[in-house]
């Protein structure tokens, strides 16, 4: 994965995407939601035909996206059957991708299944966005029951152990600061809760609210020790959706992006432009926005 340095957090390197303007917009996906980095290229987790994230139909698919634009787009060439993948995250040239109740590992080299890490017996049916650590702690949201879990990619037993944080509104988004040691966490909300943008110390398991942040919280990402970047659906409506920054000294936040359409778990290369599923008109949007 091609990564560059900044201000102590490590960022995607920006070669890998055509300039062609501050916005390019790429179509060709079914309900993306999810985007990462691999050496020359992205890939984009496509829900499948409809926009349904809990259907087991086998019709979701990750595509390739190459500094040409060009899409390709099964990128494992049918190999691997997913249902409803979503968040997406690396380790030892292993992608591991949440789907439904299972986190898939996936040989970037064979294009094949390597490994399943079954939640059923956790009562989980939506899992969401995946985060790992540099020392291969796996941290994967349950949106449906409010638990976020730490699987150990180091173990032979990868057993998902629940983080001690009381039950959070639909956490969604996932962000690890190695740094500091921080895992961010944003929540989408519920019926009854608003979404929240929360904080748990890797070092010592507690958890604490960012004040003053609410909405349809999707992905989180950190840019330096005090600035975080979220998504804000906003409403379930296409050109409804917000890019927004928080500053964690001032507590300032920021609407930086407006009219976007789904913002889903987007990724930040170091010259500031962010690269976005937008879900509900099924695009990829890579824009230069004010971080």
């Amino acid at each position: 994965m091609n990564t560059f340095r900044k201000r102590g957090l490590v960022l995607f390197a920006a070669s890998i995407l055509p300039i062609s303007g501050l916005t390019d917009t790429l179509h060709g996906f079914n309900f993306p939601e999810s985007a990462i980095a691999v050496n020359d290229h992205l890939l984009v987790s496509n829900l499948g035909a409809t926009l349904a994230p809990t259907a087991k139909d086998g019709d979701g698919f990750i595509s390739a996206v190459y500094p040409d634009g060009e899409i390709n787009k099964d990128a494992f060439d049918g190999n691997v059957r997913l249902d409803a993948p979503k968040g997406m995250g690396l380790y030892n040239d292993i992608l591991y991708v949440a789907d439904i109740d299972r986190l898939v590992a996936i040989n970037l080299v064979t294009k094949t299944q390597v490994k399943q890490i079954s939640f059923v017996s956790e009562n989980v049916g939506f899992l969401n966005d995946v985060a790992i650590s540099s020392t291969g702690n796996l941290y994967v949201s349950a949106t449906d029951t409010g638990v976020v879990y730490k699987v150990d990619l180091n173990s032979d037993d990868s057993i998902p152990v629940p983080l001690p944080i009381s039950p959070l509104p639909g956490p969604n988004g996932l962000f690890v600061d190695n740094d500091q040691q921080r895992l961010f966490i944003a929540s989408f909300g519920t019926d009854q809760l608003d979404g929240e943008l929360g904080i748990f110390s890797l070092n010592d398991s507690k958890y604490h609210r960012i004040e003053g942040a609410a909405g349809l919280f999707d992905g989180i990402s950190v840019v330096d020790g005090d600035t975080v970047v979220v998504s804000d659906w906003g409403k379930f409506e296409p050109g409804a959706g917000e890019f927004k920054t928080i500053n964690l000294k001032s507590g300032q936040i920021k609407t930086i992006r407006n009219n976007a359409s789904g913002p889903a778990d987007f990724m930040v290369m170091e010259d500031g432009r962010v690269v976005a599923p937008n879900m509900l008109d099924q695009s990829l949007v890579i824009e230069t926005l004010e971080l």
